[in-house]
């Protein structure tokens, strides 16, 4: 059995179906991207670490921070997450959002003094951090649409050329978490005069409405160690071990006006649920440098994960007659193993010290998304299709992280930061994926205790289709992020 949900697992990636545009590339991006989550100095100053070091967050970006510290610390961040959506769909506009609570970090930094020659200290550090969130939750909605999902089902029948007696087939329908579900609720039928599929929908524009609710997170545990040279050069290497938690539940709706006399079908409901989980591992280096006491130059490079992932899926069809309702669930509850590699990170930054007054720091990260790739299924397909789609879709995307701090009083620091994050793909088919970050934040620190505040505005868009774009309505989706994010800490 476990062989049969393999060849249909890469079926149903290959079909053209609900939301079809390359759903697994589109995953594989949102797999491989990262955010700015981290300590709330961290988020207020835009994530412009690479250079600064002395900070949890700034040593898993680069772990020769580690090499900053003169004192051993524990940490750890408290964070209110707030998704809100506003879609625009055949005129309509609808309000949508989530709300969540999580530890985006956790851990400690142990100090080594005195050290032989010029090696003045060095650090060992383990860290917790949330890299990447992915909860998110929208819907739109309206009526007038020509198309339907149902006409693309066809569309992909007639291309393969599938006969009504694979769709019928009780052990292994063709499509099975899609076409085949239609198909026993008599949403597609065939004309067995001339043997042409056709749908149950009628003449007259019909209502759609499309819901998608997202849940999980990329959580990373990182072990660095950091040494200082003189005071002038830090260098750092760590290993980061990481995990994803993916949810994504689908639910795609279309009705037929009460007027329509051509056909006795009133509505039908489609829901695809989608759980994908896995590990990871990583190499991250990095190092800093003081050519003059105001001034740190630095740069760190994090190597590809390779991610062993799990995914599970499973789904299911009610549509609504004048006479009757039916119901179908999928067959097979299908599971599937692969290996997906994601893009090296590179990051070189600088900052300004103004002595005991505050800082400027500014980073530029390249990741070339375009080098993500599939690896392997288990059952030895090599996604070589699915791979050459991501070479053409997604670019190198540059990015750049912007923040400053100044000091109040002696224990009190205002903090203001920046992030730009450029779009990836080449053309807007599915998501624009860039995204812009605006924070700012506050901190008190005495010599033994700290803590920090902050608050972030991440604000991005989207272009979705329910299906097929050739027949799909344009959807546009846009998306703000508010995160509020508390640490406290404690020197020894």
């Amino acid at each position: 059995m476990k062989s049969i949900l393999n060849k249909t697992w890469v079926m149903f990636l290959m079909s053209i179906t609900l939301n079809s545009y390359a759903q697994n590339e589109a995953d594989a991006f949102q797999f491989s991207q990262e955010s700015i989550n981290g300590s709330a100095r961290f988020n207020a100053l835009g994530g412009a670490f690479t250079a600064l070091g002395g900070d949890i967050s700034g040593v898993y970006y680069n772990p020769a921070g580690a090499g900053v510290y003169t004192k051993s610390e524990w940490s750890v961040s408290l964070a209110l997450h707030s998704n809100l959506s506003s879609a625009d769909f055949l005129g309509n506009q609808t309000i949508g959002g989530k709300s969540n609570g999580n530890i985006p970090t956790l851990g400690f930094v142990a100090v080594q003094k005195d050290m032989s020659g010029k090696w003045r200290n060095g650090a060992f550090s383990f860290y917790l951090n949330r890299a990447n969130t992915f909860q998110r939750s929208f819907n739109y909605q309206g009526n007038g649409s020509n198309t339907s999902v149902l006409d693309t089902y066809i569309n992909t029948l007639e291309a393969n050329g599938t006969t009504p007696s694979a769709l019928s087939d009780g052990e292994n329908p063709a499509y099975p978490y899609d076409i085949y579900l239609a198909w026993n609720n008599y949403l597609i039928d065939v004309d067995t005069v001339n043997g042409n599929y056709f749908t149950a929908t009628g003449l007259d524009p019909i209502g759609q409405s499309y819901q998608q609710n997202i849940s999980g997170a990329k959580r990373e545990t990182a072990i660095s160690y950091g040494a200082n040279y003189d005071d002038k050069l830090y260098v750092g290497a760590g290993l980061i071990f990481s995990r994803i938690v993916f949810d994504k539940k689908t639910t795609y709706t279309e009705s037929t006006p009460n007027g329509d006399t051509t056909t006795y079908l009133n509505d039908f409901n489609y829901k695809f649920n989608e759980n994908t989980s896995g590990l990871g591992v990583a190499l991250n280096l990095g190092l800093i440098y003081r050519p003059t006491k105001s001034v740190r130059l630095g740069a760190s490079v994090k190597t590809p994960t390779r991610y062993n992932l799990d995914i599970t899926y499973s789904s299911s069809n009610v549509a609504n007659f004048d006479s009757a309702t039916l119901s179908t669930i999928s067959p097979f509850v299908g599971e599937y193993n692969y290996t997906m590699r994601t893009p090296l990170r590179a990051n070189v930054g600088a900052a300004y010290l103004f002595g005991k007054f505050g800082l400027v720091s500014v980073d530029a990260e390249m990741v070339d998304y375009s080098g993500t790739q599939f690896v392997k299924g288990t059952d030895g397909y090599q996604f070589g299709t699915e791979n050459r789609a991501l070479n053409t879709s997604l670019n190198t995307s540059y990015n750049v992280r912007v923040g400053a701090e100044y000091r109040i009083t002696s224990f009190w620091t205002a903090r203001a930061g920046y992030a730009n994050y450029m779009n990836p793909y080449k053309t807007i088919i599915d998501d624009n994926a860039g995204f812009q970050i605006y924070s700012l934040g506050a901190g008190y620190r005495n010599e033994d205790f700290f803590v920090d505040a902050s608050y972030q505005l991440k604000m991005s868009e989207a272009v979705h289709y329910a299906y097929d774009q050739s027949y799909a309505n344009r959807a546009k989706v846009n998306f703000q992020d508010h995160f509020i994010t508390v640490t406290a800490g404690y020197r020894f």
